[in-house]
């Protein structure tokens, strides 16, 4: 087709026409919507296995619910949201070149309104944006309202290009994180992460670290909030997800000034143990392991044996890092660091967790046993922080949801014990 043919409608039509084929398994058909290269991109093979992905964990597709139409630098974009069986919806968004050919081609969650949490008190804070790091990578800091001095945290990410707010489909736990602890009297300071801001950065062909993806952020961070007005200097905590969690002592050791540390569900296992303990879990849910779960837990555990071994060649990709990366998580050891510090150590754990689970939380008891560290596990929360029952299940990240009120909560009482009315 040629460029005169893209009106609204026809890019329209076509995006509905693209979900329509995929819903009825008519790969094939769908494939030849796509431009040559991203034919060559992704095969029909290739498309099949992605939304084998998202029916898998949403379920069948069970109908439209509507679409949109964006401009993204010179390309048009249609997101067509698609409502599952699961009672998810999402967007199939799907990106044009001026031929009308699609171009790319992503699943992503659909925008909407989240609404704050009930322990979130938007009159008691104020919100501003700033910039961190050497990147100026977006952020926000909230502040209370009041005179000051107030102690402060910064939020440190979990494992991919994360946002400032940790979006994840219908959740935001960041973003409840710093209204939750700003309402009652602490600064917050979240902002995008660098492979999210800097995408470039991480190019297969560029080799980087923990340092380049984590740590030297979340130090730009900390001085930021050193030399904030209102902010008191002597009370500077750092609050890590995930790996945000697996890295705080880390990040703790290079900087004296932190006051202390904050681990909600924090590897004590090394990233590649752990990846692994996910893929067993999954395939396990139902019971029975068919033909291709036990291949995707081959391959995850020849994987696995890779990075233990280091056996990655230059300009290799191994669960999205190359050779440096392992390099640098191999010779770091966050439960030795985290003993070594001498500050105190909150850390909260999810009992439904099934990414960090209740082992590792045992682990951190046993090695920071005598030292100034508070445990504290929760038995409904899953590794998002949010309340469910049953057994944890991908689907579950899918469904809107708050952190839990408790998290918010103990945070605030923990400091407020370490220094008795600051907050």
């Amino acid at each position: 087709m040629g460029s005169e043919e893209c009106s609204d409608q026809t890019l329209t039509i076509i995006g509905m026409q693209l979900v329509g084929f995929l819903a009825n398994r008519s790969f094939e058909r769908a494939h030849a919507l796509f431009s040559p290269e991203m034919k060559a991109a992704m095969t029909s093979h290739d498309l099949e296995a992605a939304w084998e992905g998202v029916t898998k964990q949403l379920g069948l597709p069970q109908g439209l619910t509507g679409s949109r139409l964006e401009s993204e630098g010179n390309l048009n974009v249609v997101y067509v949201t698609t409502a599952f069986s699961s009672g998810s919806l999402l967007d199939v968004k799907v990106v044009f070149n001026e031929s009308c050919e699609i171009a790319g081609l992503w699943f992503v969650p659909p925008k909407s309104e989240f609404e704050p949490p009930e322990y979130a008190d938007c009159a008691a804070f104020e919100e501003r944006d700033c910039a961190v790091g050497d990147c100026g990578l977006p952020g926000k800091m909230t502040i209370p309202k009041g005179e000051g001095l107030f102690p402060a945290v910064v939020l440190i990410h979990g494992s991919g290009p994360n946002d400032m707010d940790e979006t994840l489909w219908e959740t935001k736990v960041f973003r409840d994180l710093a209204w939750g602890l700003s309402s009652d009297g602490v600064a917050v300071l979240r902002y995008d992460k660098r492979p999210k801001a800097r995408p470039d950065l991480f190019d297969s062909s560029i080799p980087f670290t923990v340092m380049d993806e984590v740590i030297y952020d979340a130090l730009a961070g900390v001085e930021l909030l050193i030399r904030t007005e209102k902010v008191d200097s002597s009370k500077i905590f750092v609050l890590g997800h995930s790996l945000g969690g697996m890295m705080a002592p880390r990040i703790a050791s290079l900087d004296n000034r932190i006051a202390g540390i904050i681990m909600i569900a924090g590897d004590a296992a090394k990233l590649e143990d752990a990846f692994l303990e996910q893929i067993e879990y999954l395939v396990n849910l139902d019971g029975v392991i068919d033909e291709n779960e036990a291949s995707l837990l081959k391959e995850t555990r020849e994987t696995v044996t890779k990075i233990k071994e280091l056996d990655i060649t230059e300009g290799e990709v191994v669960l999205g890092a190359g050779k440096a990366y392992w390099e640098d998580l191999a010779s770091y050891d966050q439960v030795k660091v985290a003993s070594s510090l001498k500050m105190p150590i909150l850390v909260l754990q999810g009992k439904r967790d099934y990414q960090v689970t209740m082992e590792d939380f045992d682990l951190w008891k046993k090695a920071l046993s005598g030292k100034a560290a508070k445990f504290i596990s929760y038995p409904k929360l899953n590794h998002m922080m949010i309340e469910g029952e049953g057994p944890s299940t991908p689907s579950e990240y899918t469904l809107p949801g708050h952190l839990a009120q408790d998290v918010v909560e103990d945070i605030v009482d923990w400091i407020g014990n370490l220094f008795p009315n600051s907050v």
